[in-house]
């Protein structure tokens, strides 16, 4: 694991799993996440020829804190770290909380991003029935989401595993199963995102609750996605609808999927972005 520098003076925090000589995968974590992630199946990472760098946001890990970041300002700093890896082009992939990031990559980075795999990520919640199937719970959080500074007090008196329990309760059996299997790597994920403190997981969320700034319309790179039916996080009306407004996004929904179904499509991920990545 290390950190690379930006211009500016920050630093972003990565890590790095695959194939190192193979095609660029720049990763996304979640909400809260951090440079830990690793992916579900680490030998059918490097068989597929696919080099992974998972980018902590500002203000998760290792990651400097940025004060009023937007979400438009992220592809500045994905285009930096590229270019500190000596990569002109690449492929972009996450999950839930990534959801606007990979959007403003794909929008603000169209000559260099390859492909972009988005799975069961978050759509901007202004949009109309994207709320469709979100509990009343979830429409809570939501709005509380908003005010990112008192958020981060609350968020460090709870502290990562309250957190982590919080955001899970209400999961379906299907997404219960893999919390089980994999809660104690959850659970330390969770506290290295806010090791420097909760203010990047508050803004993180604050951020996706408002308008991300630029029309997904606009967007003309390969977009993938993969949502699971039975989502009750980011429930599947979000992904219908990136679908619907993303021009020329392949979907696929799964009926038997909740949130986290990474390990469900990973070998699918790896085929279709790895393969986009190559020929474009």
């Amino acid at each position: 694991m290390a950190s690379i520098r930006l211009k500016c003076g920050r630093s972003i925090g990565t890590s790095e799993h695959g194939d190192p000589k193979g095609s660029l995968l720049l990763w996304f974590h979640g909400t809260p996440g951090s440079r830990t992630w690793a992916p579900p199946d680490p030998e059918a990472t490097r068989a597929a020829g696919v080099r992974i760098v998972v980018l902590e946001r500002p203000g998760f890990g290792a990651s400097d804190f940025q004060p009023d970041r937007r979400v438009l300002d992220w592809p500045s700093d994905v285009a930096h770290v590229a270019d500190a890896l000596g990569a002109e082009r690449f492929a972009i992939a996450g999950v839930s909380g990534a959801g606007p990031y990979l959007a403003a990559c794909a929008y603000a980075l169209p000559e260099r991003v390859r492909a972009v795999g988005m799975i069961g990520v978050v759509a901007p919640l202004e949009a109309p029935g994207v709320r469709a199937g979100m509990t009343l719970r979830r429409r809570a959080l939501f709005r509380a989401a908003r005010h990112a500074p008192r958020g981060a007090m609350l968020l460090r008196a709870l502290g990562p595993e309250r957190i982590y329990r919080m955001m899970t309760s209400d999961a379906p059996p299907c997404d219960r199963r893999v919390i089980e299997a994999t809660w104690i790597a959850k659970v330390a994920m969770t506290r290295e995102a806010m090791r420097a403190g909760p203010r990047g997981y508050a803004w993180d969320l604050a951020l996706a609750t408002r308008p991300w700034g630029f029309p997904l319309e606009a967007i003309r790179v390969p977009v993938y996605i993969w949502h699971g039916e039975r989502d009750v996080t980011t429930p599947v009306a979000m992904g219908r609808y990136l679908a619907a407004a993303i021009p020329g996004a392949r979907a696929r929904f799964l009926p038997d999927q909740g949130h986290f179904l990474s390990g469900a499509i990973w070998p699918e991920l790896l085929a279709l972005v790895g393969a986009t990545a190559r020929r474009r």
